[in-house]
């Protein structure tokens, strides 16, 4: 873990306004535990880097997992399309239970990418089962999705 002085640099450096020192002092923080670098990292998932993206979404998974899952659900209603697509994977990938309802919601998202059923992929038990369950009940999801999923 990192040591407090340093944690309150790197807190400060979330402010710079240069993306590469913003960027490296959440990487810092996250891979500290730090949970102050949740919405930063969140944030780094709309990135069009995609080193940027694929570390932020290896921290939020690796290193905070489910205490990550409600800021991820928050992303779900982001406006950058990027940073909803990621929340529901990573969501996906974390695989907690109170993901299941945001995640049918976001079946019916505005943006191809963000409903896409590769999304749906990296779904775990725990998840699968109360989607299959309210998907069915949905209007308007397309049958492959049914299928695919349940």
């Amino acid at each position: 873990n990192t040591d407090e002085s340093a944690v309150e640099h790197l807190i400060k450096a979330l402010e710079d306004e240069c993306a590469a020192v913003h960027w490296n002092a959440a990487c810092a923080l996250g891979w500290g535990g730090d949970a102050r670098a949740i919405g930063h990292l969140i944030e780094a998932l709309g990135v069009g880097e995609g080193g940027v993206c694929r570390e932020a979404a290896t921290i939020l998974c690796e290193v905070f997992g489910k205490p990550a899952v409600e800021p991820l659900i928050e992303a779900l209603k982001d406006e950058n399309m990027v940073v909803r697509a990621n929340a529901a994977y990573m969501l996906g990938e974390i695989g907690d239970e109170r993901a299941a309802l945001p995640l049918i919601k976001a079946l019916e998202d505005e943006d191809e990418c963000v409903r896409h059923v590769h999304l749906w992929r990296r779904l775990y038990s725990p998840l699968q089962d109360p989607i299959c369950l309210r998907v069915h009940s949905l209007q308007g999801v397309q049958g492959f999705y049914i299928q695919w999923l349940c």
